[in-house]
């Protein structure tokens, strides 16, 4: 999987000791890249690592032009060991801007460095190769990918950020997805402001201050003389962080420290308490002229919204059909935003748009449908949880609608083709989001009591050739539904559907097959097919055996961390029950078939269950997994494991045939 390598810190690091080279304090200069550095072909602290940071250095403090302004400093090394490395040789620089207030990256320098004949050639980012690409509302980021990246390469960058945004310091990140051997951050605040600060993930860093004291000068020539304090953050062989099965981001669990603004005290100006709530949070929202203000000029859907009406009863109906419309009308452009950066007709008459466009355009024809709808602000699971103590717009990265019909909320999202009321895409199922209303505010769960649920049931017989031929059937309702609609509508048709199938299922073969409700949202999805499997049986002299699970087991365990620090995270509860009937031929006895076996784990929201039952020639095999549980701290995770590690030993059980 391709990764962009994000720089989510705009405070960088100051590295100050040395690591494993023994390197002293002038090899952290720029440029000054060693021989030590371009030949090591391990990372110290970890041998499995395919590159990791040498360094990571920097700096933040205040400056007066015009007003406060924020600097920031980074430098950092990187050794790429291997191949599978070259991926952190690319990153994207966010930065801040607005119509009034700026963020500007300057004295950009990025190299890569090699050792060819015996001597170090370096290579320079050239400046053409760096590009502005526009992410959120007054978001940008800074892109470019280092050249001649080699197996042994040293990359080397270095940067510094001018901020208007004097009362944000951002997140200091010390952990990535690759060791970091020494960083360092430092950051000195003048007495003036009042940050609350608070550390993140595993590993401490330490940290040291001290007081000082700053003089600047203000365009008006005055002097300005004030007390600092200068906070200090310094940590050693920070590890990867381990990558996990079931997890949204890194981001909510890496190593960081983070700052949050309390309060202001200029001399001269009146104090300012910056502490917000989730009501500051809401006016914000209804007053933006890209939010709020987009909801009242909506008059251009009032035909449309009679039209749909028209022959249906019930408000239930009526959303239903509102939905459907905006399906059908637009299409994403998979960009995520809460921002309607258009007019809301302009989207329409496009048919084109964001999450907001097109969400925002649902609001409206409900509204216009006289049904009581609002806006609702989530962040997707790729951009982290939401912290509800701490009330910032910043947190949230996409709008779905919510309807509120007899006092009950429903949520719709018509980015998707095929989603329906109450159920979502994966990538909204992040815990919950705020309903943004003038009279109603406030949280709401996302997933609405749904689960993703999965039955399938083969009706086989065992032929003397061992060959099982028959009928497999898999019904998915609900969220699996939805899911399943996407994956086999986005092939380019169903012919490659079932080539990818069968190309993912070894050694199974598809005669027919047929779907019912494939294009229909609101009723579940079930697919048939007829089968051959080839290579399901085991041949030993007198003795035939075969797992009894087919394709639906977990041959391993799906968590393979010893430790885990972070909790597991499912987008939803799930339910996976596979049945399985086998007709043995004549000529052959049941010899034995694995034994009844219930597991449970998690106060009962994890639950196991197999069955096996002999009728005359036939077996019959029930398998069924229920995780209704979604967050899994990681003090449970060795419990989870060990859940499905009893679950793999089970499903890789055999059935005994034995010829008479």
């Amino acid at each position: 999987m391709k990764k962009m390598k994000s720089i989510t810190i705009l405070v960088v690091l100051f590295a100050l000791t040395s690591y494993s080279f023994g390197a002293k304090e002038e090899n952290f200069k720029f440029g000054k890249v060693s021989m030590e550095e371009l030949n090591a072909n391990i990372c110290p602290s970890d041998s499995n690592a395919h590159a990791y940071y040498i360094f990571d250095k920097g700096e933040a403090f205040y400056n007066y032009i015009n007003g406060f302004q924020v600097k920031y400093k980074r430098h950092f090394r990187i050794k790429i060991i291997d191949k599978s490395g070259f991926e952190n040789a690319t990153f994207a620089i966010p930065y801040y801007d607005s119509p009034s207030i700026k963020e500007k990256i300057y004295s950009l320098k990025a190299f890569t460095y090699n050792v060819e004949n015996g001597k170090i050639v370096k290579v320079e980012l050239d400046k053409k190769n760096i590009f502005d690409e526009e992410t959120t509302k007054n978001w940008k980021q800074k892109k470019f990918a280092l050249p001649n990246v080699k197996e042994g390469s040293v990359i080397e960058v270095s940067y510094d950020i001018t901020s208007d945004r004097y009362w944000s310091l951002n997140s200091i990140q010390f952990q990535y997805e690759i060791p970091v051997m020494v960083s360092d951050y430092s950051v000195e605040i003048p007495q003036y402001f009042t940050f609350n600060q608070a550390h993140r993930g595993s590993v401490m860093a330490k940290t040291t201050s001290k007081s000082g004291n700053q003089s600047l000068r203000t365009a008006e020539g005055q002097s300005l003389q004030f007390s600092t304090t200068v906070y200090n953050y310094h940590i050693e062989n920070v590890p990867a962080f381990p990558i996990g099965e079931e997890l949204t981001t890194i981001d909510n669990y890496i190593t960081k420290a983070e700052f949050e603004l309390a309060s202001v005290q200029i001399p001269g100006a009146v104090y300012k308490d910056y502490t917000t709530t989730w009501a500051d949070v809401n006016k914000t929202f209804l007053d933006d002229e890209d939010f709020g203000n987009r909801l009242k000029m909506t008059s251009f859907l009032k035909e449309t919204a009679n039209t749909i009406k028209q022959n249906l009863p019930t408000e239930q109906e009526q959303m239903k059909a509102a939905l459907n419309f905006i399906q059908k009308k637009m299409k994403w452009n998979e960009t995520n935003s809460c921002w309607c950066f258009t007019p809301l007709k302009k989207a329409f008459d496009s048919g084109v748009g964001s999450s907001a466009d097109i969400n925002m355009l649902l609001v409206a024809l409900l509204r216009e449908m006289g049904l009581y709808a609002s806006p609702m602000v989530l962040s997707t699971r790729s951009n982290g949880m939401i912290h509800p103590a701490v009330a910032s717009i910043n947190q949230m990265n996409y709008v779905i609608a919510a309807c509120r019909i007899d006092g009950e909320v429903h949520l719709l999202d018509a980015t998707d083709d095929y989603t329906d009321v109450d159920i979502l895409p994966n990538r909204c199922l992040n815990d919950k989001g705020w309903i943004v209303d003038a009279k109603l505010p406030g949280w709401e769960p996302l997933l609405k009591g749904k689960k993703s649920k999965k039955t399938t049931m083969y009706t086989l017989s065992l032929s003397e050739d061992g060959t099982l031929k028959g009928n497999l059937t898999i019904g998915y309702q609900e969220l699996k539904a939805l899911s399943m609609r996407n994956n086999i509508l986005s092939a380019e048709s169903l012919d490659k559907y079932i080539e990818t199938l069968e190309e993912g299922n070894n050694g199974l073969k598809i005669t027919d097959f047929k779907f019912e409700n494939l294009d229909t949202t609101g009723v579940g999805l079930q697919a048939d097919y007829t089968i051959e499997i080839s290579n399901a049986i085991e041949n030993a002299g007198n003795l035939l055996f075969f797992s009894p699970i087919m394709y639906e087991g977990y041959t391993k365990n799906p968590f393979s961390l010893a430790v885990r620090e972070y909790p597991v995270e499912y987008p939803a509860p799930f339910y996976e029950l596979a049945t399985v009937k086998v007709t043995i031929p004549e000529g052959y006895k049941i010899e034995s078939i694995p034994a009844n076996k219930n597991v449970s784990a998690l106060n009962n929201n994890c639950q196991y269950s197999f069955k096996g039952e002999i009728q005359g020639n036939i077996i019959s095999i029930s398998s069924l997994i229920q995780v209704n549980q979604t967050m899994i701290p990681s003090t449970q995770y060795s419990e989870l494991k060990q859940f499905f590690e009893e679950v793999v030993k089970k499903q890789l059980e055999k059935v005994v045939l034995k010829k008479i």
